[in-house]
């Protein structure tokens, strides 16, 4: 069976396409050059089958002369000449990964005796030059088992893909996790990134990766420039100031993957400042835990464990954030309304028995957003800030359906569970809490409120 080159295609592309491995195609094809596929070239993809050798019969009697054919094609090459100069070196090769996987870079083979930060360093360089001579390169594998301790930024190239080989270690604490980055940042700024962009980046993939931050710092920062067509998955991060993005910063992002089983702890400031369009935040489940590391940067900046910022037509599901104490939940801030904002099977929640949510559990602040099959439980600001309420609609349209609220141990019933500011718009139905009362709403002046018997407005 044959393969014709097509543009961007690798060894390690080819050989997942036909479920064989890299080595076997270096042996099918001996005198190819992996590294400079020709378009066009036939390779071989399966074990080469010779062509029968024909068998000669008796010979027959002699005919008469006959006339002088045209001359035939040229005869085979002659035997190989003298071997020329040594050329330029070609780019990094591509060895076998940990565990016998072809085609992945090996970061333990590559650490030797040396430390991970290098070997991690060396990796990278490799992704860029094979992306650049190929079109698209290997993954690197994090080995199971071993303590990787990591300092500084890395600038990650198109095409980066950093992938645990022991999935599912996210779920547990990064201090007893089998696959467990230790990072540390270089310098003394909160907002310096474990990993950074510095140009429109594509194709990068995140996944299985449990990080524990020693000093804060930010997970992942695209520096004003725009990720594209990336996933980041299964996810466990730990003891950052901030994930993706800072206050000051957004995490800008097109056609982006999020999803999976996310696990976050320990936060010391906003979590994730988010801006762009079209990225599924699709989340199996993303339990993020506020925790008691530092609570005085949320409290500071009344920060939130996530902010959409000017995105566009992005669909939120699987949220688990405990808000307790400082900590806000949800910011929805985009300037237009044309587009809709979703959030749906999702809870967002203080914690009842001594730490509940004393800031937002939801914000809207322009745009549309729906929020569905969600819960939002257990909150007790001061009636001092918005009247008490956790849910504040300061300019926009929120379509509440199917939501659940819980009032925190002690709060009143007369004390509004949402806000409409002036000029902003509630449309709510079937909201539903323990007790089957309505949930009360307070509306400014000027503010518009539609809802069924499961809304109670309150008087001015």
């Amino acid at each position: 069976m044959t393969h014709r080159v097509a543009p961007g295609d690798t060894y390690w592309a080819i050989a997942r396409q036909y479920g064989v491995t890299v080595a076997q195609l270096r042996a099918w094809n001996p005198g190819m050059d992996e590294n400079a596929l020709s378009v066009g070239a036939v390779i071989n993809v399966g074990e080469p089958v010779p062509a029968p050798v024909p068998v000669a019969g008796p010979p027959g009697p002699q005919g008469p002369p006959g006339e002088r054919g045209p001359q035939g094609e040229p005869g085979p090459a002659g035997p190989e000449g003298p071997r020329g100069a040594q050329g330029e070196p070609g780019p990094p090769g591509v060895g076998s990964g940990s565990g016998g996987v072809s085609g992945f870079i090996d970061l333990a083979a590559l650490k030797g005796s040396g430390n991970w930060t290098a070997a991690l360093k060396a990796a990278i360089a490799q992704v860029a030059a094979v992306k650049k001579s190929a079109g698209s390169a290997p993954p690197i594998l994090v080995p199971a088992g071993q303590r990787i301790d990591l300092t500084g930024t890395f600038t990650i190239p198109d095409g980066f893909s950093l992938i645990a080989l022991a999935p599912g270690s996210f779920q547990r604490s990064a201090r007893s996790s089998s696959t467990d980055i230790r990072w540390s940042r270089a310098t003394s700024d909160p907002t310096e990134p474990m990993f950074q962009i510095d140009h429109t980046t594509f194709d990068v993939n995140l996944i299985g990766l449990t990080v524990q931050a020693n000093s804060g710092g930010t997970f992942f920062r695209t520096r004003g420039h725009v990720l594209w067509t990336s996933v980041l998955r299964d996810l466990g991060l730990h003891g950052f100031h901030h994930l993706l993005g800072t206050p000051a910063e957004k995490f800008l992002h097109t056609l982006v993957t999020f999803d999976g089983r996310w696990n976050c702890n320990n936060s010391r400031g906003q979590q994730i400042t988010m801006g762009g369009s079209d990225s599924p935040f699709a989340f199996t489940r993303f339990a993020h835990d506020v925790g008691s590391l530092d609570r005085t940067g949320f409290a500071a900046a009344n920060a939130y464990l996530l902010a959409l910022m000017s995105s566009q037509k992005q669909d939120v599901t699987g949220l688990y954030f405990t808000v307790e104490g400082d900590a806000s939940g949800v910011l929805v801030a985009n300037s237009a309304s044309d587009h809709l904002d979703t959030i749906s099977l999702s809870t967002i929640e203080g914690r009842n028995a001594g730490q509940p949510c004393r800031r937002d559990l939801l914000r809207l602040r322009g745009g549309t957003l729906a929020v569905s099959h969600s819960r939002l439980n257990y909150a007790d600001k001061p009636t001092s800030t918005d009247r008490g309420a956790s849910i504040v609609v300061e300019r926009g349209t929120l379509l509440l359906d199917t939501v659940w609220h819980t009032r925190a141990n002690g709060v009143p019933a007369d004390r509004p569970v949402v806000l409409v500011k002036a000029g902003a718009t509630l449309r709510a139905s079937n909201l539903l809490t323990p007790d089957g009362s309505p949930w009360a709403v307070y509306a400014e002046p000027g503010a518009k409120v539609h809802g069924d018997d499961t809304v109670h407005v309150l008087p001015a």
